[in-house]
């Protein structure tokens, strides 16, 4: 989030915010280390099953 003073011509003093949601932000990263996990967990158990 950020907030902005502004003034305009008449001398009003406002204040303008940006907010994006988490979310947007973190999505992708989520997802891929969700996929992560589950592509390490996999391989894991193939290796367990090589080894017996």
């Amino acid at each position: 989030m950020e907030v902005l003073a502004f003034s305009d011509v008449y001398g009003l003093k406002w204040l303008r915010a940006i907010a994006v949601p988490k979310s947007d932000c973190l999505g992708e990263i989520n997802r891929n280390t969700r996929l992560q996990f589950y592509l390490v967990w996999w391989r894991c158990c193939d290796h367990s099953r090589e080894m017996a």
